[in-house]
């Protein structure tokens, strides 16, 4: 028996769940050049007060929730331990550089196929996805948008959306294949 009582399975609202693990992800990123986006501590803060209002009150959900939400008073370092006790108290894996590029990968990847645009940051994933080759495709789509005018660019524009989703695919491999690969860090 806990010191407070018996511990209770807490499921997380689905919406809340993504949230939570695109989080995880960008833990990730943290000690990185570059985030995509940023760790942002407010945001952290944010969804865990959510958590509160969707009946989760754990100790950790409570502890990160109690922050000041102004970002002036917010800094990684002190938010990003209470993220990772949040994650872990719910069991939302942390995931290793690899895995965390991929599923960012798959992120902008479907957005690009949606006709969002976006596809130049995929390159900026391209090492930590283990330099695949269709990242290096979709560069190569990206320079020949970049080359070409009038209806050619209408044709390259189309041709990096159809591809976006080739590499949606490849993200969905290398994310089946590496979910047992965590940070080793936690």
């Amino acid at each position: 028996m806990e010191p407070f009582g018996q511990t209770v399975a807490v499921t997380v609202p689905e919406a809340l769940d993504r949230r939570l693990r695109r989080m995880a992800c960008d833990l990730v990123a943290v000690g990185g050049p570059r985030t995509d986006p940023p760790f942002r501590p407010e945001d952290a803060v944010e969804l865990a007060s959510e958590l509160l209002a969707a009946g989760i009150d754990t100790a950790p959900v409570v502890s990160l929730a109690i922050l000041p939400a102004d970002r002036s008073q917010l800094h990684v370092a002190d938010v990003e331990p209470l993220l990772r006790n949040v994650l872990a108290d719910l069991d939302v894996p942390i995931p290793g550089v690899e895995l965390a590029g991929w599923i960012k990968v798959r992120e902008i990847a479907e957005a690009v196929a949606l006709g969002h645009g976006g596809a130049l940051r995929l390159w900026s994933y391209w090492d930590d996805c283990g330099k695949p080759d269709e990242l290096v495709e979709m560069l190569q789509l990206i320079e020949d948008w970049e080359t070409s005018l009038g209806s050619e660019r209408v044709r390259a524009a189309t041709a990096i959306q159809e591809y976006a989703a080739v590499v949606a695919l490849a993200a969905d491999d290398a994310i089946t294949e590496g979910s047992d690969r965590r940070d080793p860090r936690d």
